[in-house]
């Protein structure tokens, strides 16, 4: 039986998807995308913009209409927070609450004796139920990746915070956190099984608390095991820079790559996003960030066209970007999502005017990120190496979050599949950047 998978939004996602595709591959099944045939599909949504929520309807069409006899499931935020939406897309649609997602862990064993058609089958019949308790979150733990090089390890769920546009916290709930002693065994897991770099995941990692241990505390216990994994963290919030993170910091294994939640360069703005820090303290934090580590990779999101974003507002987060030459932007225009306070906040940023903004941001943020990556010509860097193309060429990523590419041979190198060097997924290697092609920089093994 092949079971399709597809997931939209944040690397959480990601990590809990593949804890579920680990589950029915261990189980016998063939884990497939959803651009091939198959009996059943999993989709796992995002409610963070309208636009995400409207691919997942699109993408769950398709495959009904595609397939016209198989099951789609649908789970995540989305589910969470509007499962009729969902169900009204079709027959063969299976909803399960974000809330419920881990009871698709145990979908492979319940459907073992079912036939198709699923979905005449009643939802306790196929994904049964389990007490609500601040565990089942922590289900999520896939010893092997099908669909990624990199092991992902969720440590934190949820979030305290309530910013007035934020519909993920609704969907999850509270910060919780996995308990700093199963962290670890996880993290030895994955090491145990050959990974070399482990991304750690959470909706706001940065309020991670087990044990009276913050971020910084955990990222220094996992330094010290005995393991060369290199570390890299998913998006932060300036609470998690605290005196144990900088002094982790030091660490050469934790990637220089660090993914800042901002939203707005205007101080304003910050407050009707009921955001909990000025932008002073943003400023504080990147110094610190780019003292901690050289050149470091610096990621931000911004949310262009918040209600009440006047012109002078713009500009202010306009010259706070330029002032500050992050390497990359995640540009988001405002989506108003129900149940949240900025759904009614006015006035509404025209789409227009709101279009013309993201245009000049994001020709900041090539300008930017171009320059990045001249500044990496002559340096040497460690990659992941992930897919090889047919033509020989390995592609991976860099400690500091850039795809490198590696020719098999060169006129600089010799052919590297010969003895004694034999390169595989998942390995590291360190590689001189020779040049810049499309976005990409070429190096070779030194």
């Amino acid at each position: 039986m092949k079971i399709g998978f597809y997931t939209l939004g944040c690397k959480l996602n990601q990590t809990e998807t593949e804890a579920i595709i680990d589950a029915f591959v261990s189980s016998g099944y063939e884990a497939v995308s959803i651009r091939e045939e198959a009996d059943l599909y999993i989709i796992n949504t995002c409610t963070v913009t309208s636009k995400s929520e409207q691919k997942a309807r699109r993408v769950i069409r398709h495959l009904l209409e595609t397939h016209p006899s198989a099951s789609v499931v649908v789970t995540g935020c989305y589910a969470q927070l509007d499962p009729d939406q969902l169900r009204h897309l079709g027959d063969r649609v299976l909803v399960v609450p974000g809330s419920a997602k881990d009871t698709l862990l145990d979908l492979p064993i319940r459907i073992g004796g079912i036939e198709n058609p699923l979905w005449e089958k009643s939802d306790s019949d196929l994904f049964g139920t389990l007490p609500l308790d601040s565990t089942r979150p922590f289900r999520f733990f896939a010893p092997r990746y099908t669909f990624h090089a990199r092991a992902f390890l969720k440590i934190q769920d949820g979030c305290d915070h309530r910013c007035s546009y934020c519909r993920v916290r609704l969907a999850r709930g509270p910060s919780i956190s996995l308990p700093l002693e199963q962290v670890k065994e996880r993290f030895l897991d994955l090491a145990s099984r050959g990974y070399k770099e482990i991304v750690l995941t959470g909706v706001n990692i940065s309020q991670y608390h087990s044990e009276g241990r913050n971020l910084g505390d955990l990222l220094l216990v996992l330094l010290e095991l005995p393991t060369d994994l290199r570390i890299r963290l998913s998006s932060l919030e300036p609470e998690g820079i605290t005196p144990s993170f900088l002094k982790a910091l030091q660490e050469q294994r934790v990637c220089p790559h660090f993914h800042l939640s901002v939203q707005s360069g205007s101080e304003f703005i910050l407050r009707r996003m009921k955001r909990p820090y000025t932008l002073k303290t943003i400023q504080s934090v990147l110094e610190i960030l780019r003292k901690g580590k050289e050149d470091p990779y610096l990621a931000a999101d911004f949310i262009v066209g918040f209600p009440g974003e006047m012109e002078e507002h713009y500009k202010e987060t306009l010259r706070f970007i330029e002032s500050n030459e992050f390497t990359d932007l995640h540009l988001f225009p405002f989506s108003p999502r129900p149940g949240t306070e900025a759904f009614e906040l006015k006035p509404r940023v025209p789409e227009r005017v709101v279009h013309e903004r993201l245009e000049v941001l994001s020709g900041l943020a090539n300008t930017f990120f171009q320059s990045y990556l001249q500044r990496q010509i002559g340096q040497h860097r460690e990659v992941l190496l992930e897919t090889r193309s047919k033509e020989g060429v390995w592609e991976g990523t860099s400690e500091n979050y850039l795809t490198v590419q590696i020719p098999t041979f060169s006129e600089h190198s010799p052919p590297l599949d010969s003895a004694p060097l034999t390169l595989t997924k998942g390995n590291r290697v360190t590689c001189k950047i020779l040049q810049i092609r499309e976005k990409k920089l070429i190096g070779i093994i030194v």
